[in-house]
């Protein structure tokens, strides 16, 4: 399902809810956290029964994918350039259960660039 276009941001506030899925992220895209919230909209974005061993479905669904890696070159440049501010980007996808706000947050680490963070953030979008 197509999303939206991506939005930048240089000045993130995360607010979270009870509804709000939560994905961390290392820069190689490996899941170093994910609430209960987030695999259930993690399955309805994919549509995919079939869960892996961390009870997701594998892989990240293509818009999540496509968040992730627009992050990760924003980040790129921002390392590059010594720019260790935070920064978020949004995008909407279609679900099963409607319309999500997919919210990722790029958490560039000044001392150890592997220790570099995205954060997703999913949220339905209450339009």
């Amino acid at each position: 399902m197509p999303s939206t276009a991506l939005q930048l941001s240089v000045t993130p506030q995360i607010t979270t809810t009870t509804d709000s899925g939560l994905i961390v992220l290392s820069m190689s895209r490996r899941v170093l956290h994910l609430n209960d919230r987030a695999r259930t909209w993690l399955r309805a974005l994919s549509n995919d029964d079939r869960l892996d061993d961390r009870g997701f479905a594998s892989p990240l669904p293509e818009a999540l994918v496509d968040l992730f890696h627009a992050v990760l070159a924003e980040m790129e440049k921002r390392i590059a350039g010594e720019d260790w501010r935070h920064f978020e980007m949004r995008t909407v996808c279609a679900s099963a259960e409607g319309l999500l706000l997919a919210r990722g947050f790029g958490m560039p680490d000044a001392t150890r660039r592997q220790q570099s963070r995205i954060v997703i953030l999913l949220q339905h979008d209450p339009l």
